[in-house]
């Protein structure tokens, strides 16, 4: 038996629910990433922070082992370097992200079928969420910071906010943005910045989070409550 553990900067992030604590130290784990904050946690660690997806580091895996870049396997990686460098807008876009994507494009890849089910798949109710949450953004001017706030009742499904930090961070003079959802007893805080010499993996670490230094995010247990002065968790 093998556990292979994609993206994840640390063990909480396997999605193995009780049983990580049943096997780890007892099956062999691999851990391929490219989170900044990336612990280390597995028997085998192939990290590199430098690399604009994980999906990027497998490709030139895949690549030096002589893997045939089959179309199915071209698709899922090409999905993984576009997703994960924002459409090639975020500062994971590097030259070598875009040659390993143009390489895979060269194996067939369908591109707009990629873009149409990660882009383009939002729903008139995903878009009416979208819709009252910037109507309900807070700036900050002093520290030039924009909070979005989310309350469970909000959503139907959590899906519905994807895309919305990285959305988020084409708002002008801004230094950091914080997106807070409730769902379920958990506050899930996504931060984001394009500012230079701001990391917000060091904020998410402080909660037990983590991400890279533009984009990252944390967990906490408690519910949202409204405050004359504004937001506290509890």
């Amino acid at each position: 038996a093998l556990v292979i553990a994609l993206d994840c900067a640390d063990l909480q992030q396997v999605n193995l629910g009780n049983q990580v604590a049943k096997i780890y130290g007892q099956i062999p784990f691999v851990n391929i990433d490219h989170h900044a904050t990336n612990n280390n946690y597995a028997d085998l660690n192939l990290v590199d922070s430098a690399a604009s997806a994980t999906s990027e580091i497998i490709y030139r895996l895949f690549k030096k082992q002589n893997v045939p870049l089959t179309l199915k396997i071209s698709a899922c990686l090409l999905t993984g370097i576009i997703t994960d460098t924002t459409y090639f807008t975020n500062n994971a876009t590097t030259k070598q992200a875009v040659a390993a994507a143009a390489d895979l494009l060269r194996q067939g890849v369908p591109l707009k079928q990629i873009i149409n089910n990660t882009f383009r798949r939002h729903s008139p109710d995903s878009l009416k969420v979208w819709g009252k949450t910037l109507s309900n953004l807070h700036y900050n001017a002093n520290y030039k910071v924009v909070t979005a706030i989310i309350e469970e009742a909000d959503l139907s499904a959590p899906e519905q906010l994807d895309g919305l930090a990285n959305f988020l961070t084409t708002l002008y003079d801004t230094n950091l943005i914080v997106v807070i959802r409730e769902e379920k007893n958990i506050i899930r805080c996504s931060l984001r910045t394009t500012a230079p010499g701001i990391d917000v993996s060091l904020l998410a670490k402080k909660f037990g989070g983590g991400g890279h230094p533009k984009a990252a995010g944390f967990s906490i247990r408690g519910k949202l409550e409204k405050m004359e002065a504004g937001w506290k968790i509890v």
